[in-house]
């Protein structure tokens, strides 16, 4: 290929990592704020599973540090009050002593609240994942062997494995981020309206264009992210080709250097531009936010001007309301980032949760029958086998009787069944129809676990245990040395 020749990028598709950014880039703001309640809530859930005390510490001194903010801001007045009023300055600052005291202690305890609220959190964030991790592998590694046989079920697994469990601990700490966040302007809102009732509309008048432009910028990033994500997985996979061990002896004989280092450099260039583009239309969303923002502050200053002037407050009751809404202004950008944060890491999560409902709809039911010790035959009667989504039975009525002590040998065609019947006599699977038993047995009856102790399969693409050799012979079941070295 000619170095001025175009380049065949080939189809480029999302990974399951990212199957839900379709979703994200279509919902509305105002959709992810009236699903926040159910995420919050199930996020909680799940905290009070992995640590009902830490989450309850986390919460609990979340809403403390709220309390505090509030009433350090209602101190404040009274510290503005004191150094505004008449007289001499020395006199004045002995006069706002006292306020400054408390204003300080509600810092003090606000920033002790927060800590602890912080270390209840990192807390939380490993129980978590423990918890949900185990829940996963504790299913999938129960479940009938022929789920794995159902694209439908292992297209789940991967999405749940390779997302679901990463956001789960995220799920947590954006749900509590957005409490926190919307705790904060539910404090700052009501010491506004204990200081004058008029106030709480010039809050919503300081705070609705910062909001705008937030999201704003927000969604306009986050739509830019997901349409470069084909382009990044490109470009993940030409660069592991680059660097990657398996592939650097072709790389070298193919003479594939210049082709794939080309590639890269078109599809890193295509990812350049759009990043350019981003900043020129995310700086644009600034300065309208940020000119609106302006607006909307020198209103705010103009009413309180005008309430100065007809003395409907005094000045230090302005004073605390413009830092009570500088506070507000800064917890809301923290509850949109929050918001859109928890609502996708809420639909990754909630196909774990989906999996996990579906998983359990597979684990094989209680069996009243112990496993026989020995047999004398296995007779398989009319079995007949079908895979999740063949328009074919594997195997059809089919009838089978091993004795004791046989070796037998399953020959045929590839595709006529063999390895099934044999994970069938196995107790692996079972048929859709018909009966396996060891001697007068019902292997329907037979726990799956207590059966399986009782045989052994060396499969035909068998795994390679990263274990030691120990445990690649007893394969759990330790049976003291003796067993271990006879066998080895």
């Amino acid at each position: 290929m000619h170095d001025d020749e175009p380049l065949e990028l080939g189809e480029i598709s999302v990974a399951d990592w990212h199957a839900h950014t379709d979703k994200m880039a279509e919902v509305s703001f105002l959709t992810i704020a009236r699903r926040l309640p159910s995420l919050v809530r199930q996020a909680m859930r799940m905290a009070w599973g992995a640590s009902p005390r830490d989450a309850l510490a986390t919460i609990s001194l979340n809403l403390l540090g709220g309390v505090f903010t509030a009433f350090g801001l209602l101190a404040t007045t009274g510290v503005l009050a004191a150094l505004f009023s008449q007289g001499p300055t020395p006199d004045r600052v002995m006069a706002a002593l006292p306020s400054l005291a408390l204003v300080a202690t509600a810092a003090a305890l606000r920033t002790a609240m927060q800590a602890g609220a912080g270390w209840a959190q990192a807390r939380l964030t490993p129980q978590i994942s423990r918890l949900t991790e185990e829940r996963l592998y504790g299913l999938t590694s129960r479940v009938d062997l022929v789920a794995y046989d159902d694209p439908g079920f292992h297209d789940s697994l991967e999405r749940a494995k390779m997302r679901g469990v990463a956001v789960a601990d995220s799920v947590v700490s954006s749900a509590i981020d957005v409490v926190t966040a919307a705790v904060g302007i539910t404090a700052v809102a009501g010491v506004l309206g204990v200081l004058h009732p008029v106030l709480l509309p010039l809050l919503l008048l300081a705070v609705l264009p910062d909001a705008w432009a937030a999201v704003r910028s927000a969604r306009m990033r986050y739509m830019t992210m997901h349409a470069l994500i084909p382009a990044r997985r490109r470009k993940w996979i030409i660069a592991e080709l680059l660097a990657d061990r398996e592939s650097a002896a072709e790389v070298r004989s193919f003479t594939m250097r210049g082709f794939l280092l080309r590639m890269y450099d078109a599809v890193a260039k295509a990812e350049q531009d759009v990043l350019l583009r981003l900043a020129r239309r995310e700086t644009t969303a600034r300065l309208v936010g940020e000119a609106f923002g302006g607006l909307g502050t020198g209103l705010v200053y103009a009413a309180l001007g005008v309430l100065l002037a007809i003395a409907a407050i005094p000045l230090a009751v302005a004073g605390t309301a413009v830092l009570a809404i500088r506070s507000a202004q800064q917890s809301l950008s923290s509850l949109m980032y929050a918001t859109n944060r928890l609502y996708e890491q809420g639909l990754y999560f909630t196909d774990f949760l989906e999996f996990c409902a579906d998983a359990e709809r597979r684990l094989p039911g209680p069996r009243p029958t112990t496993a026989p010790e020995a047999f004398q035959s296995i007779v398989a009667d009319a079995v007949t086998f079908t895979y999740p989504g063949a328009d074919e039975p594997a195997l059809c009525d089919v009838s089978i009787e091993v004795k004791h002590g046989e070796i037998v040998a399953f020959v045929g065609e590839n595709g006529s069944g063999k390895t099934t019947l044999a994970k069938i006599l196995a107790g692996l699977y079972e048929p859709d129809s018909g009966t396996v038993y060891w001697d007068d047995t019902n292997l329907k009856e037979v726990s799956p676990e207590d059966l399986r102790l009782r045989t052994a399969v060396i499969a035909q693409d068998h795994t390679r245990w990263p274990l030691t050799a120990r445990y690649n012979i007893t394969m759990g079941t330790d049976k003291g040395d003796a067993a271990l070295h006879s066998a080895a």
